[in-house]
């Protein structure tokens, strides 16, 4: 019962931090977020796709007016400048709020420039409706209800995601743990809250994720196989990268190739691999890669090897991936501090040494039980993905004479493997259940902490912390009336109650076990 009381209030906090992000950060102020809107814009009216433009006027206009619009070289004011920030006035009202509002009609339904995205549709038909409903609000009301529709895919992504690790671990309570690391890893709590078709391919892979462990437990159906064919038409409806969705489907046939001795068996996945990768192939060596286009005709970096690119790019994936990885904000102007990033990468260090020690008991005790496959597949995962990332990155290198620049967020589609084995790492150091509880608690407890810091670090760099009267009024300020001040403090206040109260819960659950 205590389980169930500890998930409601998880689900509570979930809903709350999202909404907390949603009504503070500032209009254009998440990834690429004005391009994506452009694009929910121009699925609801298609005449606004031209060949030289499809971003409608009015969102250029108050890039313009907000100083987020981009130059040649894709930056704006705020980009590499963490202290830059527009005028704000003195009432809760912004300087052009008022013309943004009355923006006239036809900058809705004219195009301006090309900027907007042009992903497969899957995520944004759902968003049109919305925009399609309120099209006769303002800018303001349209963008922020359309940024709510996004709660739904992060209370989803947690729901599936704890039914994931209950399966894994198969005890509630590290389940619980799990999935507070996984929905509060702070860069991606960020990214949930901004306009971004990353929300629902993330969505999609952790089901696949669980779908696939699923198999591999021999939990086959015909209702299961076909949600696991809907789920990847959806993944490459949804990016076109969902094609990195069929090498977490392969594993549980990959385990059966291991574990099962018949020929034949062993003759059909061959066959069904053929089936799969040789199209793809074709695919790769037509230019028809995932985002962007790879030509293979057109080789600017012949010398480069892929050896030297992966040793590259483990090294910039330390230095630079990594810390993207927990946070970069503001235009990619502002990091999480110093301190923070070193106390991260230390507690990494930590779990994975504590990895390696589960690991070592898993071979002392021949362990070959569930948890031990799952484990097993969290390192599939992981590896595979980022080798065909860098793969990718590799042929993008040699046409282009460039590594396209990988972003930490991109490995979000595997945050759910790279939790779980950030949980093992904890349940290394201990074996009696009651330490491992301990253990788990605090590290959860540490993640929420480091949660609140970045979204402090993040609200903070943009308006005034003289006073908190004076932080909420210029927070009000380009705003619909339902994220204005006071309903604005009344949001953060429960949020940050709800954070308590789920703190404190599973503490003492965590002590209430030890003393039992």
């Amino acid at each position: 019962m205590k389980i169930k009381r500890l998930l409601k209030l998880l689900i509570i906090s979930v809903i709350l931090k999202q909404l907390v992000w949603i009504a503070l950060v500032p209009m254009w102020q998440f990834p690429d977020e004005q391009a994506h809107f452009g694009q929910v814009a121009y699925t609801f009216d298609k005449q606004l796709i031209k060949p030289t433009s499809n971003l409608t006027q009015e969102i250029l206009i108050t890039e313009r007016i907000l100083q987020t619009e981009r130059d040649w070289a894709g930056n704006n004011k705020y980009t590499y400048h963490p202290e830059y920030n527009i005028p704000y006035t003195n009432s809760y009202i912004g300087r052009h709020e008022q013309e943004i509002k009355t923006l006239p009609l036809v900058t809705k339904i004219t195009s301006s420039i090309q900027e907007a995205t042009s992903y497969p549709p899957v995520y944004y038909v759902p968003l049109g409706l919305i925009y399609k409903f309120f099209f006769n609000y303002d800018i303001l009301v349209r963008l922020f209800l359309v940024r709510l529709f996004n709660i739904i895919f992060s209370l989803l992504t947690l729901l599936i995601g704890y039914k994931l690790f209950t399966l894994v671990f198969e005890k509630e309570f590290i389940a619980l743990c799990a999935s507070i690391l996984f929905s509060f890893q702070p860069m991606f709590s960020f990214l949930q809250g901004g306009i971004n078709s990353d929300n629902l391919f993330n969505l999609i892979f952790v089901a696949g994720i669980y779908l696939s462990l699923l198999f591999t437990k021999r939990v086959f159906s015909i209702k299961k196989l076909l949600l696991a064919a809907g789920l990847y038409v959806s993944a490459i409806y949804t990016k076109p990268q969902g094609y990195l969705l069929i090498p977490i489907f392969f594993f549980p046939l990959l385990f059966r190739l291991v574990t099962n001795k018949s020929f034949k068996f062993g003759f059909k996945i061959f066959l069904l691999f053929l089936v799969v990768i040789v199209p793809i192939y074709f695919r790769l060596m037509k230019g028809r890669q995932f985002l962007p286009e790879v030509y293979p005709e057109t080789i600017l970096k012949p010398e480069l090897t892929f050896l030297e690119h992966l040793k590259w790019t483990l090294n910039h994936s330390v230095r630079e991936v990594l810390p993207w990885f927990w946070g970069v904000f503001r235009w990619l102007s502002l990091a999480l501090p110093q301190l923070v990033n070193r106390l991260i990468n230390r507690s990494l260090l930590i779990l994975i040494f504590g990895l390696f020690l589960y690991i070592l008991r898993i071979f002392r005790k021949k362990d070959f039980s569930f948890r031990t496959i799952s484990l097993t597949f969290f390192i599939y995962a992981t590896i595979i993905y980022f080798m065909v990332i860098t793969f990718w990155d590799y042929l993008f290198t040699i046409t282009h004479g460039y590594s396209f620049g990988i972003q930490g967020r991109y490995f979000y589609p595997i945050l759910s493997a790279i939790t779980g084995l950030l949980t093992f790492g904890i349940l290394g150091y201990a074996v009696k259940e009651k330490i491992q509880r301990i253990l788990l608690s605090i590290f959860t407890s540490l993640m929420i902490v480091l949660h609140e810091i970045t979204l402090f670090r993040v609200v903070f760099s943009y308006f005034s912390t003289s006073s908190l009267a004076k932080f909420f009024m210029q927070a009000s300020q380009y705003k619909p009336w339902f994220f204005k001040s006071p309903i604005l403090q009344f949001i953060f206040i429960i949020h940050f109650i709800s954070l308590v109260v789920l703190v404190v819960n599973l503490l003492s659950s965590s002590l209430a076990h030890e003393k039992n």
